[in-house]
């Protein structure tokens, strides 16, 4: 038989009418599709149908009497075994419970187990479980029907995995994500929501929209929620929110419609709190509205461009430098805007967009409406972006014009000092070679006035009629002579070469004296740094000839350098001043009687260098970064200026773009070191 049981366990299995037999009884069970399991009092198997067969993998053929893969056990041997024998272990106290309801209450028991098949698998089971009733209306055990419900669990349990998976990170979510009915009523908010806005989850899912978002965007809000009901996709929009604490906060909403199993559809959003972005857009906002202040403010013309010299900006300043107005200047090209006279040396079109060098100023000229030459003082930086690329230029222009002038009267009353200084030496020095050609000139005179005399005796015996008598006048005017014809001859000669020589010195030390200064053109011009070191030399001989020996070690084949000859001329004299005069401070404190200078030049990289160096006192390292300030001096009052070294610094760096620096040591002597850039020369 299909329906198997036990005897000694069931004399009665079911209450049944007496027409029906237990047969017929059995009959009927074993064809239900659902699973029937019988337990006794003690919770052991006395019976089961055929769909718990095909379930277990158990066959009827299987069941009696050869052995059954199900647990290894023949029917007969299962009898009355535990029930727990078929189930996950997980699930014995389940069905243990379940089934002590059961007797106790007498009352049926839904539950869902896994039971094991042969092949050692386990299935879902949704079992309902009823009382069993002996003879004497007793509980005598269990009935339990049940059908396999694997795959519902699993995508139960699938689902189930989902959803903890969107829960999580629903619930952790930096941004506020919510949902909402089609009729604008919220469903549910994450636990960033609660954060943000100050209200409990339960307080967000009562209030509506229309005290949640700020008045202002609530119209806003509602067009957005229409638009994807009847179009679908994704809207993103800003708007604020109102907090617990009636606080505004602005969010970005990306929000999109979801369809559910059952038709029925709700919107998903995501907001994002703004409040940082904003708070540094107001910020920045403000940075831009004080430095265009600034900018405005500032006695410096700013204009700013692209990096094709498309004007972007251009500050008050600017406007009235180049008279421009802001709004007119924006977009065109800077070339069109900075009216440069043509064909000034120290600029041309390329520059501006050319050098990414370290930035200095650069003297343009620019030229008004009215024909009116400005200079203006111009520094250019490239303006870096986050890419490493650069995103456009700043050019910033100061109105040097009469600052230039200035200086250049500075510059003239400085070199007119340091003549003043020399002229008592370039007297001297003239003064020395004019005294011995005045010398030589009277003896010249002398010489030749001897000279004459003679010639008019010898005249005078040509005339005699008698030539015996002329013949011995001469021979007696020749005696006489000849002695001092003979130191004429050798006199004069040398007395003419040293004049010569003497006028040769006199003509080198005004021309040097000449070009020294010369005021020049103010222009750079190609030329040659030794030519500029030998005159200077000339020029401050009378400086350092009684203090010092001056040694030159000019680097030969040297590039010419494009500067302005003057003003170098200045700083070397500066210089050589400089070492005798701490060379005379060491000679009177008895360093020694007589000290050393070297010049030297050389080319060193892209740079023509000179050295000047002294074993005069040496310079204090507590004041040797003060040496190039204006008006600093260690010299006593009515020594000198301050202004030397100074505008050596600003000759050196600022008008030829070279560095000017010196080591020093204080009873050893300093060393200077110029360097003039072969860059841009010839």
């Amino acid at each position: 038989m299909i329906f198997s049981k036990s005897s000694e366990y069931i004399k009665k299995p079911f209450f049944i009418s007496s027409e029906l037999s237990g047969k017929f009884l059995a009959s009927i069970i074993d064809s239900l599709p659902d699973a029937v399991l019988v337990i006794d009092i003690d919770q052991k198997i006395i019976a089961w149908n055929r769909a718990l067969e095909k379930m277990t993998g158990i066959t009827a053929a299987q069941m009696l009497p050869s052995p059954t893969p199900f647990l290894k056990y023949n029917p007969e041997e299962l009898m009355g075994k535990p029930i727990y024998n078929l189930l996950h272990s997980y699930d014995i106290m389940l069905l243990t419970t379940a089934f002590k309801k059961i007797i106790k209450n007498k009352e049926s028991e839904s539950l869902e187990i896994r039971i094991k098949d042969s092949a050692g698998d386990y299935h879902w089971v949704e079992l309902v479980g009823n009382p069993r009733f002996n003879d004497n209306s007793e509980v005598d055990g269990a009935i339990f029907v049940g059908r396999v419900v694997t795959e519902r669990k699993l995508v139960e349990e699938a689902l189930k995995a989902s959803e903890e998976r969107y829960r999580e990170l629903f619930e952790n979510a930096n941004d506020i994500v919510y949902i909402q009915d089609p009729g604008g009523q919220y469903l549910d908010f994450n636990k960033a929501a609660q954060a943000i806005t100050g209200y409990s989850r339960e307080e967000l899912l009562n209030i509506s929209m229309e005290h949640l978002v700020a008045p202002e965007y609530l119209d806003l809000s509602k067009k957005m929620m229409k638009q994807k009901i009847n179009q679908g996709g994704t809207t993103c929009y800003e708007l604020e929110i109102i907090g617990k604490n009636r606080n505004k906060i602005p969010v970005e909403v990306s929000s999109r419609l979801i369809r559910y199993s059952d038709q029925s559809i709700a919107i998903q959003g995501t907001a994002r709190d703004n409040t940082k972005r904003r708070q540094a857009e107001k910020a920045l906002a403000a940075e831009k509205e004080r430095l265009a202040l600034i900018l405005s403010s500032i006695g410096h013309g700013v204009i700013t461009t692209d990096n094709y010299g498309i004007i972007t900006f251009i500050n008050t300043e600017a406007e009235r430098f180049f008279e421009w107005k802001n709004e007119y200047a924006r977009g065109k090209r800077l070339l069109e805007v900075v009216p440069l006279v043509e064909g000034y040396t120290h600029l041309n079109h390329s520059l501006f967009f050319a050098s990414k060098d370290e930035p200095h100023p650069v003297d343009i000229r620019i030229i008004n409406n009215l024909g009116q030459i400005s200079l203006l003082s111009t520094t250019v930086t490239h303006i870096p972006g986050n890419d490493g690329n650069d995103h456009g230029m700043v050019f910033v222009f100061r109105d040097v014009t009469e600052l230039r002038k200035a200086e250049s009267q500075l510059a003239l009353s400085q070199k007119l000092e340091s003549i003043g200084q020399l002229a008592a030496g370039i007297a001297h020095e003239i003064n020395n070679p004019m005294q011995y050609i005045g010398d030589n000139l009277s003896f010249l005179n002398e010489a030749f006035a001897s000279i004459f005399s003679i010639l008019d005796q010898v005249k005078a015996l040509a005339s005699f009629e008698d030539i015996s008598s002329c013949i011995l006048g001469l021979e007696k005017l020749l005696e006489k002579s000849q002695r001092e014809l003979d130191f004429f001859r050798n006199e004069i000669p040398q007395a003419i070469q040293q004049s010569l020589e003497g006028v040769t010195g006199v003509s080198d030390i005004v021309t040097a004296l000449r070009n020294f200064a010369h005021p020049g053109s103010g222009e750079k011009q190609i030329a040659n740094v030794n030519h500029a070191i030998m005159g200077t030399v000339a020029i401050a001989k009378n400086e350092w000839k009684h203090l010092a020996d001056l040694e030159l070690n000019l680097g030969n084949d040297l590039p010419a350098v494009k500067m302005v000859v003057n003003q170098i001329n200045q700083v070397l004299l500066n210089m050589i001043v400089n070492s005798s005069h701490s060379i005379q401070d060491a000679i009177e404190k008895g360093l020694y009687p007589k000290g050393r200078i070297v010049i030297s030049s050389q080319k060193n990289g892209s740079y023509v260098e000179i050295r000047i160096s002294d074993n005069g006192m040496g310079i204090p390292d507590t004041i040797i970064n003060k040496v190039f300030d204006p008006f600093f001096t260690t010299k006593e009052v009515g020594k000198g200026t301050g202004q030397g070294l100074a505008i050596s610094h600003d000759i050196i760096v600022n008008k030829h773009n070279g560095l000017i620096e010196l080591e020093s040591e204080v009873g050893r002597g300093t060393t200077f070191y110029i360097r003039l850039p072969i860059k841009g020369s010839i």
